[in-house]
């Protein structure tokens, strides 16, 4: 099992890990002659609903209600995140993150001359702000849909795939819930 549990991460990275991830493990477990497949999620895919939930995976419905078309949704994600990084190589853009770095370098005093820092910082600047714009994205885009987070988006991504997949892979899912605190080891309360 694996997963990027953080809750507002680059979208990017939520996708390549939770649902690319998923989806490259179901593709081994059905070439495989007596494989199945144990889908790690979280409790929390029936996104900000109260009451009681079912725990059957309802994957054409979003939890706000309205009807959810998963390929979809992954194309869209797609294309933006191919639109967010296509915006950061715009020359007006470089000139603006350098401008920034540049700012950063006189404010702490180093030398505006030195070529090599200010390409380390300028890259380091344009890394940041397009790693925020992809997490606002998802975050934006978790809570169209009825979402807390990009995490529990991602993990509902991932399961409705799979649900789409049909009879080609047998596979079941655990949703865990948080785990909070150590009753005993290393000491009650103890928690990482």
């Amino acid at each position: 099992c694996a997963g990027l549990v953080d809750f507002s991460p680059d979208i990017r990275d939520s996708l390549g890990s939770n649902v690319d991830g998923a989806i490259n493990a179901a593709a081994i477990a059905e070439s495989c002659d007596h494989a199945a497949l144990l889908h790690i999620s979280t409790c929390y895919v029936a996104g900000n609903r109260d009451g009681f939930v079912e725990e059957s995976l309802n994957p054409d419905l979003a939890p706000n209600g309205e009807p959810f078309d998963v390929q979809a949704e992954y194309d869209h994600l797609i294309a933006v995140i191919a639109d967010i990084e296509s915006t950061v190589d715009t020359e007006e853009s470089q000139a603006r993150i350098r401008e920034k770095a540049m700012d950063r370098i006189r404010d702490r005093g180093l030398d505006e001359s030195n070529a090599t820092l200010v390409r380390n910082m300028t890259h380091r600047q344009a890394n940041q702000e397009l790693k925020k714009r992809m997490g606002d994205m998802g975050q934006e885009r978790a809570e169209y849909w009825g979402f807390p987070n990009t995490y529990t988006f991602s993990k509902f991504i991932a399961e409705a795939m799979l649900a789409k997949r049909g009879d080609a892979l047998r596979w079941s899912t655990l949703r865990p819930a948080i785990v909070e605190s150590a009753m005993e080891y290393p000491f009650p309360g103890w928690n990482e």
